[in-house]
């Protein structure tokens, strides 16, 4: 991607005493400038790219998220006749949560 050192356009007689052209005066200046420029276009590419995917990436999550629990929704309605944020049991599951569970009616009896 970086420009070529040494472009020369035309053979070194006729252009005078020159030995390189003009825009290679300060070629070492020019070509950090350019490649600072490389560098920036390459990070806003890099950047555009990433936000693309982050916002594929994040309708995915939601829409598996809403599949999920729509799934458990009608999964614990078909056992339970009630779903798990009704109060339904939940076993297991995440960090400080244990085994606790909410008993359901059919359990309450005599205890």
């Amino acid at each position: 991607m970086t420009a070529p050192l040494h472009s020369h356009s035309a053979p070194a007689q006729l252009q005078g005493m020159r030995s390189r052209p003009d825009h290679e005066e300060n070629a070492p200046l020019n070509q950090h400038t350019y490649r600072h420029f490389r560098a920036l276009v390459n990070w806003c590419k890099k950047m555009l790219i990433q936000s693309r995917n982050a916002e594929r990436i994040t309708k995915n999550r939601e829409e598996d998220w809403k599949r999920k629990h729509t799934y458990r929704r009608e999964i614990g309605e078909e056992i339970w006749g009630r779903t798990a944020e009704e109060g339904g049991r939940t076993f297991g599951g995440g960090k400080n949560r244990g085994r606790r569970r909410v008993r359901g009616p059919e359990e309450k009896g005599g205890k």
